[in-house]
């Protein structure tokens, strides 16, 4: 069974299970996680880009506060 052209696409041919996309409202791709996330890993993420705080500041310097 091949995998879904639009999947390998939004990852770069980086297949893995689980992994997700995370893209702006215009469908630009933020960031491709590949592997399962804890939900410790996964909400400092989503409100990393889920604010916008990414337009202005660096991942780095957001998850140290």
């Amino acid at each position: 069974m091949k995998a879904n052209e639009l999947a390998i696409s939004l990852l770069s041919g980086k297949m893995g299970y689980p992994s997700f996309v995370l893209m702006d409202e215009k469908y630009a791709i933020l960031q491709p996680l590949s592997g399962y996330q804890t939900t410790e890993e996964l909400l400092p993420l989503l409100k990393f880009y889920g604010s916008n705080a990414y337009l202005t500041t660096k991942w780095e310097e957001y998850s140290k506060k």
